[in-house]
């Protein structure tokens, strides 16, 4: 039997599941070099594909209406965990299809100015939840 241990830090009372151990100090991924090696396989028909790992589909059935996943740039924050502090991550809509049902994101990694770029997807409808799609390599 194999076990793996997962740590979890109460933060501001509540559970801080991207601790990475007892002194860690982030609450996400805060840099690029974080963020390359949480992605390195891509968003599609990975664990992260929302669309097809049936996590969507919950999260959009049981989400609020004023939940943080209507929203692209708070969806990429939350599903991508990206760290909740602004001035280590800014996240921003740099443009939007036509429909407004995909959006790309730029992400800045504000210690060094490195950005990355992804599309936001909104497959349930425009009352649904906004989930990741494929990450682009630039503008």
């Amino acid at each position: 039997m194999h076990r793996k241990m997962v740590n979890f830090r109460l933060h501001r009372k509540k559970i801080n599941q991207f601790a990475d151990g007892p002194d860690a100090k982030t609450d996400g991924i805060a840099s690029a070099d974080e963020f390359d090696t949480a992605y390195a396989q891509g968003i599609s028909d990975t664990q992260m594909d929302y669309c097809i790992n049936g996590m969507g589909e919950v999260l959009n059935k049981n989400m609020v209406p004023i939940g943080a996943l209507l929203e692209p740039t708070d969806a990429a924050r939350q599903l991508l965990n990206l760290s909740s502090d602004k001035k280590l991550v800014s996240v921003e809509k740099e443009s939007e299809s036509a429909d407004k049902t995909q959006v790309g994101i730029q992400i800045t990694f504000l210690k060094d100015g490195q950005k990355r770029y992804l599309s936001m997807i909104q497959p349930w409808g425009k009352e649904g939840i906004w989930v990741p799609a494929e990450a682009k390599e630039g503008k």
